[in-house]
């Protein structure tokens, strides 16, 4: 957000989501609100998901999905093997058991536990595999058998966090958080150049064939920059047309006249400030192709170049 010009001083926060409000799937959630004319707008929602989704369908595929990982440290754990009593069951379930059978095959150490404390508190352990609920008791159980074993890898079901980023509200707030008035009149939008649609305007004073050929050679050697234009060769002030393409965000503005003839010097213009400097033609691709990739900084240009008096 800071990135794109959201101004994280005072038109940005986060929010928790109350227990109340939360998905049934979260065990977190966090929206990033943004400040617009209609007040705070969720602009981007972040939730802890956990192991909800592969826990799900792992129960409802009657598989197990999961990862593994090496430990760092091998480490002693007591694992836990069940022994059914496969006879009863398939007597009670019949074909449907294959689905019981392979669903209690996938249980890790953990489940195994959860399923073994469940069944010898004289409690039911009810799941569902292959879309059919089952209920285990103790009866249903021969044996438990307890191990000790060197743990050297660890199966887990990985989490999720989802962002989930509403685009159009984002842009939104932005539009209205760059547009800024000078003065009753006089209005402009402050983008970043980064993100500025059209990042420099080539703006002439007068139309003269070598005054023509300059525009069209500044033009082609920054859109090879990767730097986009707009050239107002209008027979308006140049006070208008700097209002002009103030108004649709174009950070920075290239003059020509007689010294880019004369001397080969252009002025360079910057929007926020409206200061100005004069540089050679022959560095001028560069600078705004480094203040347009935010390499270089306003303050940068005003330290090397001479600041030249406006007439706007």
């Amino acid at each position: 957000m800071e990135s794109i010009g959201i101004d994280v001083r005072t038109g940005i926060r986060f929010r928790q989501h109350k227990e109340n409000e939360k998905a049934h799937y979260a065990e977190d959630c966090w929206d990033c609100e943004l400040l617009t004319s209609y007040g705070w707008i969720e602009c981007v929602g972040i939730a802890d998901r956990s192991a909800y989704d592969l826990t799900a369908h792992s129960k409802g595929i009657g598989k197990p999905l999961q990862a593994s990982r090496t430990l760092a440290e091998p480490r002693k754990e007591d694992r836990i093997k069940l022994v059914l009593d496969k006879g009863s069951i398939a007597k009670q379930h019949k074909a449907d058991s294959k689905h019981l059978f392979a669903y209690m095959e996938q249980l890790d150490n953990t489940q195994l536990t959860e399923f073994k404390n469940t069944v010898e508190s004289g409690e039911t352990y009810t799941f569902t595999a292959g879309g059919i609920e089952f209920s285990l008791t103790k009866d249903h159980v021969k044996k438990f058998q307890v191990k000790t074993v060197n743990v050297t890898k660890e199966k887990y079901t990985p989490s999720i966090i989802e962002p989930a980023f509403g685009f159009g509200r984002i842009v939104y707030a932005l539009l209205e958080q760059s547009f800024h008035m000078r003065d009753e009149k006089r209005t402009f939008l402050q983008f970043k150049p980064f993100i500025a649609p059209v990042k420099c305007s080539i703006l002439p004073l007068m139309s003269k064939p070598k005054i023509v050929a300059l525009i069209q050679d500044i033009d082609k050697k920054l859109k090879r920059a990767g730097v986009s234009t707009r050239i107002d060769s209008t027979g308006q002030s140049i006070g208008k047309r700097y209002a002009r393409t103030d108004e649709i965000g174009i950070p920075f503005g290239i003059t020509i006249d007689f010294d880019t003839v004369e001397k080969e010097l252009v002025t360079l213009r910057e929007s926020l400030t409206m200061k100005q400097v004069q540089l050679p033609l022959s560095e001028v691709i560069a600078v705004v192709r480094d203040l347009t990739s935010e390499l270089m900084t306003w303050e940068d240009v005003l330290a090397k170049y001479p600041e030249y008096e406006s007439t706007e």
